[in-house]
């Protein structure tokens, strides 16, 4: 009951709601989905295991990472990227047409996956 009114408070506001049965949402699909909206660029601002998801379905044709002059990490801490690891350089995503942009004191990469 909660969940419908919340549900309809948003559509009432001109949200879209697309309904998904799942428990980890298909990327593809809602990739296809939101191309039927006419919605053709989405920004992808999650964690390690979405941004590896992303990347194993083959949604990701930009990534944009920031550096930051800041050490943070441990052996509980995550990783920008989760998922399966490389084992060769050359197995790595590769970027083309890199950018850098200095943004006060940290540093913005943008690239496109080769």
């Amino acid at each position: 009951e909660v969940r419908s009114q919340k549900l309809r408070a948003l559509s009432n506001k001109g949200v879209k709601i697309i309904d998904y049965e799942g428990e980890r949402v298909d990327l593809n699909w809602l990739m296809k989905k939101l191309g039927e909206m006419g919605i053709t660029s989405v920004l992808i601002e999650g964690g390690s295991s979405l941004n590896s998801h992303a990347l194993e379905y083959g949604i990701v044709d930009k990534v944009m990472f920031f550096i930051a002059p800041k050490i943070i990490g441990g052996k509980e801490s995550f990783p920008s990227v989760g998922g399966k690891a490389f084992r060769k350089l050359s197995e790595a995503h590769q970027l083309k047409n890199i950018t850098l942009k200095r943004i006060g004191e940290d540093i913005l990469i943008e690239g496109y996956i080769t």
